[in-house]
Order: C-alpha cells, then structure tokens, then sequence
C-alpha cells in the first residue's frame, strides 16, 4: 500500500472515530438514566404505589398558584424544580410553594443546556440557585434537574464534587407540545407505575391543560391506591 493510501485510510478512519464519539457523547447528553459521573434517578425501585409528581421552569405567577390550589385539593406534594431567574423575580409564590408542603428543588439559574460549558459555570449557576431557594424557605438537600435532562462530563463531575443528586424523570405529560387536557392525561396515567417520577411544567406560558389534567391525573391515581410524594420521599423508600 502506498503511503498516500496509508494516509487515506488513517484520515477516513479518524472521521469514523470522530463521528462515532460524536454520537455516542450526543446519546450520553440525552440519557435520562445514566451519567459517567456521580447518581441520576429517572426513578426510583420500590413496588409501593408511590409516585412523584413534578414540575419545571417556575416558579410562574400565571401557572404556580393554581397548580398549588389543584394540589392542595388532592392533599398531594409535589416537586417543583425552580430556575434562579423565575425565583428571583416570584420569591412570593416560590414562598407559597414551601408553606404548602411542597419540596423546592434547583433546575440552575439561567435555564442553558449544561454542556460544554465551564466547572465555575456549572457551580455558580447551581449556587446562586440554591441561596434563592433557601430564602425562599426550602430546608433539607436540594435536589438538582438539569435544564432539557442535558448533560455530558463537567456537569456530573461537579455534580459529583457537590454531593448532589441528579433527577430526571420516566412519565412526561408533554405539556411544552401541547395544552390537549385529555391527551396529558393519558400520556401520564398510560405509562406511569409503582416509583415513577412524572414530569410536568409550571413555566412558560399560560397552561390551562396542564391544570386540568394535573387534577384528573391526581383523582386517577388515588383511586388507584397511590400515594403522591416528594421526589425525596419516593427515593427515601426505594430499595
């Protein structure tokens, strides 16, 4: 073989190599059940009809007080995975969420994908966030979402470094797509099941589906002998 060949074949078996680390680091960025560093839970393992309702990207002045009040009729607690900005601009209704029992949880400051982004950007957005969370009233660890469930190496290692635990989810309701009250409602109680942590939103615009299948979702699934806790409450009771 010729050494310009040679030299051809080793440049297209580097682009091979380089698109196959290319994905592999894009499916690992999307994964909600497995990080290279530290613990994720999509869930948790316990055959106990015990499930966690949560939600993203509040707390929000049109849509936190009315799931708050849906809540509170079902005698539910929830998750609430606050970003820093919405927290800093509602600390009233953050406020509210932690009077009602509920367990305030940090989704960072900004909302950016946390990839390729830099340790002290990672720690001052998971900082900054904590200390909003802590005058709002929220005691205890504080859990961690990562914005969109994105993250690849620096995230977990921080992670790590922190002690934290990550938290994505197993049940969306799919309420960033649509605001079909029937078709949330069957996308979480179609799938749902013993340890399953449900992911809906209270940020963002207005969502009156939401709302409304948040409350069939909780009759559902008393009627079904579940319980709804805190995501901290079903990963204490997992095995």
């Amino acid at each position: 073989m010729t050494s310009r060949r040679r030299r051809l074949r080793n440049a297209g078996l580097g682009v091979v190599i380089a698109l196959a680390i290319a994905v592999a680091g894009l499916q690992l960025s999307r994964s909600k059940t497995f990080q290279v560093f530290g613990g994720i839970h999509a869930r948790a393992d316990t055959s106990r009809p015990l499930v966690a309702i949560t939600f993203d990207d509040g707390p929000n002045v049109t849509n936190t007080p009315p799931i708050l009040a849906v809540l509170r009729r079902h005698g539910a607690r929830a998750t609430f995975f606050m970003t820093g900005e919405n927290l800093a601009r509602h600390q009233d209704i953050a406020a509210s969420v932690a009077a009602d029992g509920h367990e305030g949880a940090n989704h960072s400051y900004s909302h950016r994908r946390m990839v390729f982004v830099s340790p002290g950007f990672v720690r001052e957005e998971i900082e900054h966030t904590d200390r909003l969370l802590r005058g709002a009233g929220f005691t205890g660890d504080l859990l961690f979402r990562p914005p969109y469930a994105k993250k690849l190496l620096v995230l977990p290692y921080v992670m790590r470094e922190m002690g934290r635990k990550t938290i994505t989810w197993d049940v969306e309701a799919h309420d960033t797509e649509t605001q079909d009250a029937a078709a949330l409602s069957s996308n979480v109680l179609d799938n749902v099941r013993p340890g399953s942590i449900v992911l809906f939103h209270d940020g963002g615009p207005p969502k009156p589906g939401t709302i409304e299948a948040l409350d069939k979702v909780l009759s559902v699934l008393r009627s079904r002998g579940f319980e709804l806790v805190t995501v901290s409450q079903l990963l204490a009771a997992g095995t």
